[in-house]
């Protein structure tokens, strides 16, 4: 359960930017967000005002709600359209400023809730929830780190049950079923439009060179036409990349991931393009200090692989992606981005996971880890252990 002072203190920051920004109030709704500032999820509204305690309104079947957060005032309401009347019997003055989270919201839900307030003027408030959600607590970064150990786990199960002539599906298969024997519920929260992501990414040989609809470096074709990401029935070879993009997960919060693993050895460029790779992440860990900015970090990035020749490879193929780090919590895919023409400075204590990976028409290559954004440097919240994980035949 989510600590009383974690809501508290997030509560109040939303209400801060909202009373700066002029907003009477907000709405949340979609679900990380509500997980962010109640601890619950279910079918709820939760009102925060400029000033004032908020309300977590429950609709029904969602009674279980209150045994799963620690907010102190909640109503039911029988439907969504009588949510005017019960905030002013509750005491609240009806907004004339308010905020929805217009980045995720579908546009008959955005509407329907903004036709229940037809004198307020409707602004978007999702860009500040995100920004608020930048910076972790000692408590968010301890769920996180939690989450990285399952993944090194993860990592560290692999080389047991990973075999030739093995299927991606297969292992993957495996390693879901290990990661729910952990405690891993099952889900991936991703904030991206269209983002259907496993938390289990296998790749092999050329299937990891086959971009998706997946906003990632990597992709691969999927089983059918409907989901075409991830994992096929393709047959594991000997001498060739499998990359294996994880994300942990612990109360709520997720890590971000990756290994890679071959049956034998990697061909000479792949080799070239690992140790590149973790070239990438030693300078990052070197220069994302509080203080930095993100552009920045991508431009000196993006020199090393210059300077390795490898710019052809670097985050994709087909389609390369202009990212060389996100930010990670309750969403796999948040604020900061390290990425060009994106000033944002680093602040002490953000969570960003930097994914150096290179995609060849024969395989890709790469590692991911989760960081804490630290004074001099990133922190590490895992062991390293950033070698390809060679594997002799069982």
């Amino acid at each position: 359960m989510v600590p009383q002072s974690e809501l508290n203190a997030r509560l109040a920051a939303l209400q801060q930017a909202l009373d700066k920004e002029g907003i009477d109030a907000a709405l949340v709704v979609q679900h990380a967000d509500l997980f962010y500032y109640s601890g619950a999820v279910n079918r709820a509204i939760l009102y925060v005002p400029a000033a004032g305690t908020p309300l977590l309104v429950t609709l029904p079947g969602a009674e279980r709600i209150r045994e799963e957060t620690l907010l102190s005032r909640i109503e039911n309401l029988n439907r969504q359209e009588n949510l005017p009347t019960l905030l002013q019997e509750q005491g609240y003055a009806l907004p004339t400023v308010l905020g929805l989270e217009s980045d995720v919201l579908p546009a008959a839900a955005h509407s329907r809730l903004a036709g229940l307030f037809p004198a307020a003027r409707i602004v978007d408030i999702s860009g500040a929830i995100r920004r608020l959600r930048m910076v972790k607590s000692a408590w968010e970064i301890e769920q996180i780190g939690r989450a990285c150990q399952m993944g090194q786990q993860i990592f560290d199960f692999v080389p047991q049950v990973l075999y030739q002539q093995m299927s991606e599906l297969e292992l993957a298969g495996q390693i879901e079923r290990f990661a729910r024997q952990l405690g891993h519920p099952g889900y991936l929260r991703a904030r991206g439009f269209n983002q259907e992501l496993t938390y289990a990414l296998v790749l092999s040989g050329p299937d990891a060179a086959i971009p998706s609809y997946s906003s990632g470096p990597l992709g691969g074709r999927g089983l059918v036409p409907a989901f075409p990401h991830a994992s096929t029935q393709r047959l594991i070879g000997k001498n060739e990349p499998v990359i294996v993009d994880f994300s942990g997960w612990s109360t709520g919060y997720q890590a971000d991931m990756t290994r890679t693993y071959c049956i034998g050895n990697l061909p000479s460029h792949m080799e070239h393009a690992y140790e590149t790779a973790v070239a990438i992440q030693e300078l990052l860990k070197q220069q994302a200090r509080a203080g930095a900015i993100c552009s920045e970090l991508w431009t000196a990035a993006r020199q090393l692989v210059r300077t390795n020749g490898l710019c052809e490879h670097f985050m994709g193929m087909a389609r390369r992606v202009p990212f060389i780090g996100h930010g990670v919590g309750v969403e796999i895919d948040e604020l900061p981005v390290l990425a060009p023409r994106v000033e944002q400075v680093l602040q002490a204590n953000m969570v960003i996971a930097v994914e150096p990976k290179f995609v060849f028409p024969d395989g890709a290559v790469g590692l991911e880890n989760t960081f804490v954004v630290g004074e001099e440097g990133l922190v590490s919240l895992v062991e390293d252990n950033d070698a390809p994980y060679y594997i002799h035949e069982h």
